[in-house]
């Protein structure tokens, strides 16, 4: 018997984690996206790029962004399974997991070349949502080993 997909079945717990997971991911995403396709487009944006871009081309920290964020929205697909899986768990550790690195190394650099202080502010309170995210994951996973 085919198992169908029901939206009315779903809890407030899981509509708000699925919502959660779509729209982070889909940041995450669309930022590693855009830096992707437009490189010398963000490096003319400001300093803060081009310190990035120092670092490592600024079109491959998209592509490891875009590729993280499509990690982390994947994991919404496994929400209503999580009981029975750790799908949805290892998702969340490594697209929490190496988001929070990115996000960290962005307010770190940002911290002094930002056009403002709200820039690596976003960037720390990013970095410490996907961080808290992965260690939860990290942790179901650690608590679930047989």
């Amino acid at each position: 018997m085919k198992k169908h997909f029901n939206i009315n079945k779903l809890d407030t717990k899981e509509i708000l984690l699925i919502t959660q997971s779509l729209l982070l991911g889909v940041t995450i995403a669309g930022r590693g996206f855009f830096w992707f396709v437009n490189q010398e487009r963000v490096l003319n944006d400001s300093e803060f790029y081009v310190a990035l871009h120092e670092v490592m081309p600024i079109w491959l920290w998209g592509f490891v962004i875009l590729v993280t964020g499509i990690v982390y929205t994947i994991g919404a697909i496994y929400v209503t399974s999580m009981e029975q899986n750790n799908k949805y768990h290892w998702f969340s550790f490594i697209g929490g997991g190496t988001s929070s690195v990115f996000y960290f190394i962005m307010a770190s650099a940002g911290m002094y070349n930002s056009l403002n202080w709200l820039t690596p502010y976003n960037f720390l309170i990013l970095t410490v949502w996907t961080g808290v995210v992965a260690f939860i994951g990290g942790a179901e996973i650690y608590a679930r080993r047989k």
